[in-house]
């Protein structure tokens, strides 16, 4: 599952928990988590040495921002709300 959109203005998106978000090719967007667990896989580049990236688990509903360079992947463990944003 992977948006091919750059909303113009912010966007709801639910992710059923086992559901993956991959980082989209659109640039300029940003992602508010409003409720949900999220498992998150981050660019190797964040931590030398990990070429396939490292894995963390984000629990949320805090309001966490993601900026699109933050992560490459995104794996609910339970029902989650986000929001695409532009940048």
């Amino acid at each position: 599952m992977s948006p091919a959109f750059t909303p113009a203005r912010s966007e709801l998106l639910r992710l059923h928990k086992g559901q993956v978000l991959h980082r989209p090719a659109a640039l300029g967007l940003q992602l508010q988590v409003e409720h949900g667990d999220l498992l998150l896989t981050e660019p190797p580049s964040a931590w030398l040495g990990r070429a396939d990236g490292l894995r963390r688990r984000l629990r949320t509903g805090q309001g966490h921002v993601l900026g699109q360079a933050g992560w490459l992947r995104l794996e609910a463990r339970s029902d989650c709300r986000l929001r695409w944003q532009p940048a």
